[in-house]
């Protein structure tokens, strides 16, 4: 068996365990030099018969003033008996709260491999420097007070956020005389000159379009203007003629009344004196009528709005 893989470590942790054995022996509590003492001081006492109530009562002066019927259960006495001998490995202060915080990191490490032989079993870590590092900072930490695992808590929180803060940037001077030394400035300088330019000629053609339009608005409102003169120039003749002829036809009307004879003579005459006065005047009331709705279809609204 001792030729078997960690037949070693086997041999050592055996001798730690004896002399763990040896001083409780005598009476002695063992003190752990490091994380294999520990072990094997945990190992003791894991699978060590208590001793009876009233020795552990008398060992134990603290636990005196529990009732004396919470020691019928021999189990209970068990648990306090280990607790209290699992308290050499922590502070007294809080060894009730962490006494068995390192068999779990153990069998955390472990991994639930049970196997002596196996390389990652628990025997296996006193041979590897990195596991038994790790072990050794993780039972530091449990035997810290709450203080001290709340500052170093802290720190390790600072250099995790330290770490993922973006890069401070550069001031705007440094940045300003950077850009400026860069040999990109010359080119940069002409690109925006040639921008320029190119905006300049843009505004050009859109402001000619915009004098453009409004030309085209300025001649559609002058021919609107001169044809609504035209109209009113035709109208004012049309009414002229026709009041004249009407003014004739009336005077012809009188003296036919005036002389019999002239009016027996001349019916025909009259009658299309007064049939050419009531045509004029329904050809001008129809151009009247033409030159208004022409006028409402030419508007200058309305010629803008079809001409945008």
């Amino acid at each position: 068996m001792l030729r078997a893989p960690g037949a070693h470590a086997l041999v050592r942790m055996g001798e730690r365990i004896m002399r763990v054995g040896h001083e409780l022996g005598e009476g002695r509590i063992p003190r752990p030099v490091c994380l294999a003492d520990e072990y094997a001081l945990s190992i003791v006492i894991m699978n060590t018969d208590p001793p009876s109530a009233g020795d552990v009562l008398d060992m134990y002066r603290g636990l005196n003033h529990r009732d004396p019927q919470d020691w019928d259960d021999d189990e209970e006495s068990v648990w306090d008996w280990r607790d209290q001998m699992l308290s050499a490995l922590l502070p007294p202060e809080e060894a009730n709260d962490y006494r068995r915080h390192d068999l779990l990191i153990m069998e955390a490490h472990g991994q639930g491999i049970y196997d002596t032989a196996h390389p990652r079993h628990p025997l296996r870590w006193f041979d590897r420097d990195d596991l038994r590092e790790r072990c050794e900072s993780s039972l530091a930490y449990v035997r810290l007070s709450g203080k001290e695992q709340d500052a170093l808590t802290t720190k390790a929180l600072k250099r995790v956020s330290s770490s993922m803060k973006p890069k401070p940037r550069e001031k705007p001077q440094a940045a300003r005389t950077a850009f400026m030394t860069s040999s990109q400035v010359p080119t940069q300088s002409r690109h925006l000159r040639d921008e320029i330019e190119q905006t300049r000629t843009g505004l050009g053609d859109t402001v000619q379009a915009l004098a453009a339009k409004t030309d085209v608005k300025t001649r559609a409102r002058q021919a609107l203007s001169g044809t609504g003169g035209r109209i009113r120039q035709q109208l004012a003749a049309a009414k002229g003629k026709t009041g004249q002829a009407a003014s004739t036809v009336k005077g012809r009307a009188v003296e036919a009344s005036r002389n019999p004879t002239v009016r027996r003579a001349l019916p025909p005459t009259a009658i299309a004196a007064a049939v050419a006065a009531v045509i004029g005047t329904a050809v001008v009331v129809t151009r009247r009528r033409q030159a208004a709705a022409r006028r409402a279809r030419l508007r200058p609204t309305s010629w803008l709005r079809l001409h945008r």
